[in-house]
């Protein structure tokens, strides 16, 4: 089955976004300690979205297979 990796990092900071929920469509997963996330689907055009109460929102186009890096900008509180 082909892969996509995605990476969380922190904007500022360029640390890894650990254990934050990631969907592609109706597929969820989580970042582990390094910020990495893995999706094993069927290869098409999804769509990508990263929700957490510390970022920013993201939600962008994914093409599986491959490898995506998202940068997050933490909310100003």
């Amino acid at each position: 089955m082909p892969i996509l990796n995605v990476r969380l990092v922190d904007a500022e900071t360029g640390a890894p976004i650990r254990y934050t929920p990631v969907w592609l469509n109706s597929f969820q997963s989580s970042t582990d300690q390094n910020g990495h996330a893995r999706f094993d689907i069927p290869p098409g055009t999804y769509t990508l979205k990263v929700r957490s109460p510390l970022y920013e929102p993201y939600t962008a186009p994914a093409t599986v297979p491959g490898t995506v890096t998202v940068t997050l900008r933490r909310i100003l509180l």
